[in-house]
């Protein structure tokens, strides 16, 4: 027996449209019926058995990235100064920006640099 859940509409959508929800702390991806809803409406559709509780940010791989919301809190500054990418950024940021400038296949100058031998 599939379990139904309402949903509240986050704003004025056009049938189509798929935003996430999230009930009883799990997120999953809702369709707006035909016709579409209007702010506030309550829409009930079917809660997926597979719905994902919470997101894993450890592992860093793209699966694992947050979407629709940011991945650190507004005072979680003491998680992201614990980042080496942060120090990196802040006492060496030419040491990063060479890193950029290397994954991105640029030479120092921000144009086009020769294609590295190994791939």
């Amino acid at each position: 027996m599939t379990k139904i859940v309402q949903v509240d509409a986050p704003g004025d959508l056009e049938a189509g449209y798929v935003f996430d929800a999230t009930v009883d702390g799990k997120t999953f991806k809702v369709t707006v019926p035909e016709g579409g809803v209007k702010k506030g409406q309550m829409i009930e559709v079917p809660y997926p058995e597979s719905a994902m509780s919470t997101v894993d940010i450890s592992s860093g791989s793209a699966e694992s990235a947050p979407t629709g919301r940011w991945r650190n809190g507004l005072c979680d500054c003491c998680e992201t100064i614990a980042t080496g990418c942060f120090w990196m950024g802040w006492c060496l940021n030419c040491v990063l920006q060479g890193q950029l400038l290397e994954r991105f296949h640029l030479n120092l100058f921000g144009m086009k640099g020769p294609e590295s031998e190994d791939e």
